[in-house]
């Protein structure tokens, strides 16, 4: 087993973590929070087997393509200045492996 480990940043407007979890499995949620009383409401979860590692796919602005987080079999666009972060952190957090 694993420490949990947790990256945490601004999506279009919502809040995105991705993180795994002591039993090694990697989930992303985006959520916003409603400030009047710091309620939050869900927009997304997404969760991986144990063997699967996110990836972060950067845009291609020859075919329109924006920059996109894979958890599973699951895909969400995220804003071109996460790419960086969530690939250093993904690669930081994983086993030698490629992000």
């Amino acid at each position: 087993m694993s420490a949990k480990v947790e990256f945490t940043g601004r999506c279009f407007g919502a809040r995105l973590v991705l993180g795994r979890g002591h039993d090694d499995i990697w989930s992303m949620s985006l959520y916003t929070t409603c400030r009047k009383h710091s309620e939050s409401r869900a927009i997304a979860f997404a969760c991986a087997n144990r063997s699967e590692r996110p990836r972060v796919d950067p845009s291609d602005a020859d075919t329109f393509t924006p920059a996109s987080l894979w958890v599973g079999s699951a895909c969400f666009d995220v804003p071109d200045s996460l790419v960086p972060k969530l690939q250093a952190f993904i690669a930081e957090h994983t086993d030698g492996s490629a992000a």
